[in-house]
């Protein structure tokens, strides 16, 4: 048995949950690593989905098969999905010394200050 994390997605989740209590509904699938639950900073709800680490792949496909669709407090119905990771480029242009940023002043005229007008005053 390989040792690879893999990382899940879990919505439907409710606002009143806690991170042990959803470890608790997974980890009889699987050995889970870490678990990350998106809460709103003011409220602390949860914003309805989270993310969490399994051992391996085989745990991570007990935990959809098992899990994915199914009730969770008799309200929502949790949606459990593989995450994909995203493939690092390689390529050369993206570390060139050549390549310079591009920058553009952006003004608005509703924030942008209007200058006075000059006088002349000469006596």
């Amino acid at each position: 048995m390989e040792k690879t994390i893999v990382k899940l997605f879990v919505g439907g989740l409710p606002p009143d949950i806690e991170e042990i209590e959803l470890v608790q509904l997974l980890a009889i699938y699987g050995e889970v690593l870490t678990i990350k639950i998106v809460r709103d900073r003011l409220t602390k709800n949860c914003k309805g989905y989270g993310f969490l680490e399994m051992a391996n792949i085989e745990a991570a496909e007990n935990v959809i098969s098992y899990m994915d669709g199914k009730p969770i407090r008799k309200k929502n119905n949790l949606t459990i999905n593989l995450v994909k990771e995203k493939a690092h480029s390689t390529s050369t242009e993206q570390f060139s010394p050549t390549l310079q940023p591009i920058y553009e002043r952006v003004t608005s005229e509703a924030t942008s200050k209007k200058k006075r007008p000059r006088v002349n005053r000469r006596l």
